[in-house]
């Protein structure tokens, strides 16, 4: 990629999963065309509805399901093909944390065995050097040494997500992608995985690629937030901006449905009407139209570009005032 930026860590560009469905010739369009940038110790979230491409996404970065079309560069070089050497190499940068802890540890492993793990593989296989970068990463993630010996059955879900933390950390990465690595804790769990998430990002200058369907969340953690319907990115800002004057309807909407998520700010927002459309058929024009409170027709008949200004962007016919043209002063006003 010509002039890649020096401060940018991961560009995705254009990027489709299409997963073809037996005996016809429609597919369904995970993830159709995305196009991103996460910079150098950035927290980029991710949000949308379940279903909307966000997970399959994030597996296609990592390396855990090949793209349909499109490139992922990291660090200024595309990403080498699934299965080759330099990808293997590069896994050791780019780790990933899911949303089910039970799931990602092997119940008959130790603790210590499973933090262990990437240890040996990229770093060193001497027993002593191993075991005292075991106790140091679960130091890290605010575990008592003592917890090194017992099985994952053992531990609370807390303890078990700070455990796949430490593991992903045992190979130095660059960049944590988050699956949404908190959504099955309780309340109380969710703000100490956070802060300890905020702690580990500045003491190793890590980036996270940061996935979740919780607002309140990505409040606390991100920088910037890409919102995400039926395979496409549809509205990008800081975080702040987001939040203060969201431009996209359907952004408006998420934000309205979060309980006391600074409601005596925003005038009320209708809900949501109708079903998220089949991504192996997604409406003609622009993909939220059979939704959306402010159709025009307009919308039925054209798909909407990614309209940009600053570090904004938003895929909306109504958002064309934001931008110098066909002004519509009501639409993301705040109160």
């Amino acid at each position: 990629m010509e002039d890649f930026p020096r401060d940018t860590l991961l560009s995705v560009k254009s990027l489709s999963v299409h997963f073809p469905l037996p005996d016809s010739e429609t597919a369904v369009r995970a993830v159709d065309a995305v196009s991103l940038e996460l910079r150098r110790g950035e927290t980029l979230a991710l949000v949308g509805e379940s279903g909307c491409g966000k997970s399959t996404l994030a597996r296609a970065i990592v390396g855990l399901r090949g793209p349909t079309s499109g490139e992922v560069w990291f660090d200024g070089a595309p990403m080498a093909p699934l299965g080759t050497r330099a990808r293997r190499a590069l896994c050791r940068r780019i780790q990933m944390v899911f949303q089910d802890p039970d799931a990602s540890l092997d119940p008959r492993r130790t603790i210590a065995s499973a933090v262990a793990e990437g240890v040996e593989l990229h770093e060193t296989r001497s027993r002593g050097a191993v075991e005292r970068r075991v106790l140091e990463l679960l130091e890290s993630v605010g575990l008592d040494a003592a917890l090194r010996a017992r099985y994952p059955h053992e531990l609370s879900g807390g303890q078990k997500q700070r455990v796949c933390i430490a593991r992903a950390l045992a190979t130095r990465p660059d960049l944590l992608v988050c699956d949404e690595a908190v959504s099955a804790l309780d309340v109380s769990i969710q703000a100490q995985i956070i802060n300890l998430l905020s702690d580990l990002r500045d003491r190793f200058q890590l980036a996270y690629l940061f996935i979740t369907h919780d607002l309140r969340v990505v409040r606390q953690i991100a920088d910037r937030v890409a919102v995400m319907y039926l395979g496409q990115i549809v509205e990008l800002a800081p975080t702040q901006a987001l939040f203060e004057r969201p431009l996209h309807p359907y952004t408006r909407a998420l934000l309205a449905a979060v309980p006391n998520l600074d409601a005596a700010r925003r005038e009320p927002v209708a809900a949501l009407s109708g079903e998220v459309p089949s991504p192996a058929s997604p409406p003609s024009g622009c993909r939220f139209h059979p939704r959306c409170p402010f159709v025009m027709d307009r919308c039925r008949r054209e798909a909407p570009r990614a309209y940009e200004r600053g570090q904004r962007s938003a895929r909306c016919f109504l958002v064309e005032s934001e931008f110098g043209q066909n002004a519509d002063p009501e639409f993301g006003a705040t109160s």
